[in-house]
């Protein structure tokens, strides 16, 4: 599972991020090109707290024989203070979960916790351009 930490602040309207990953065996991968960069990245709309992460796969890689064709993702949104979230990865809406336990139990899914402020949301990704869209 790939797990990505994201810190909320509305002040900001985007950032973005990347990801390396190659077989940690191969010699030169990057001068082979067997290696996988994922890049995120992050936009608000202006004065609301409607949040899109954009998921992409770079072509400057072009991956490893043992890399997974679809990747489990947990995104940890920090500082969100909404508990009546509506998530849609891809135009389809997320099924909210009423614990972090029964989160780990489903392939896709969202939890609110009150407690520290973090919405989890959990999806399949296959590594195609795809967007995660909290909408309040």
């Amino acid at each position: 599972m790939l797990k990505l930490d994201y810190y909320f602040d509305k002040t900001v309207k985007s950032s973005k991020g990347h990801m390396y990953e190659d077989d940690g065996n191969s010699a030169d991968p990057i001068k082979n090109k067997q290696f996988e960069l994922l890049n995120f990245e992050a936009s608000t709309l202006f004065h609301t707290d409607q949040l899109t992460i954009a998921l992409s796969r770079s072509e400057k890689g072009t991956g490893y024989s043992t890399m997974p064709q679809q990747r489990s993702v947990e995104l940890v949104i920090h500082n969100w203070r909404k508990d009546n979230n509506k998530v849609l990865f891809n135009e389809n809406m997320l099924k909210q979960q009423a614990t972090l336990k029964s989160l780990s139990l489903v392939d896709e899914g969202l939890v609110y916790n009150v407690n520290n402020n973090t919405l989890t949301i959990k999806i399949k990704w296959d590594h195609t351009d795809s967007s995660i869209t909290v909408l309040k």
